[in-house]
């Protein structure tokens, strides 16, 4: 145990809260959607869905045994590959329903927890309403340890007129 401190210490974001986990695995914070923090998810979340969902809150996940393993998996990975191969991060989004984010990030994002994504194209009521957000390294295998659930981001879908008009503001005429 006193080896994951160590290394919590070393890894553990400037933006974490101080919390005891002696009886949960992770923990949820509320963030106010304006903050420094969340300006990079919110803009990858838009630039990658336009106008279809209105961003309603977010919250920072913080699992600590998970961001560390998430995090010696990264440097292990580019210590083995040294300059040989170029790393890079991106972010991706999983949508899930918000009665299963709790198991989604127990299991640190596993993508097989989550069921067919085909709903988000198709009129029903179980639409989701939340995305975790995780960023992950190329070029690697996916794997659970390839990244960290860092964000939950609750939406709504845009109305259709609503839609169209944020895709008409974002059009520049060229003469």
């Amino acid at each position: 145990m006193a080896l994951i401190g160590d290394l919590l210490r070393e890894f553990k974001p400037s933006t974490w809260s101080t919390e005891n986990y002696a009886s949960k695995k992770f923990v949820r914070i509320p963030l106010d959607i304006e903050a420094v923090e969340c300006t990079a998810i919110k803009n990858e979340f838009i630039r990658h869905y336009c106008a279809k969902y209105k961003i309603v809150a977010i919250e920072r996940i913080q699992a600590p045994f998970l961001y560390m393993r998430c995090q010696l998996h990264r440097t292990h990975y580019k210590m083995k590959n040294g300059p040989y191969i170029d790393v890079s991060e991106s972010w991706e989004f999983a949508f899930v329903q918000e009665s299963k984010v709790d198991e989604f990030i127990q299991y640190n994002g596993d993508e097989r927890r989550v069921p067919s994504l085909c709903y988000l194209y198709l009129p029903s009521a179980n639409i989701p309403t939340c995305a975790i957000a995780k960023k992950v390294l190329h070029p690697c295998l996916l794997r659970d340890s390839n990244g960290y659930p860092d964000y939950i981001i609750h939406f709504e879908k845009t109305k259709p007129a609503d839609e169209i008009a944020n895709s008409l503001s974002r059009l520049t005429l060229r003469m």
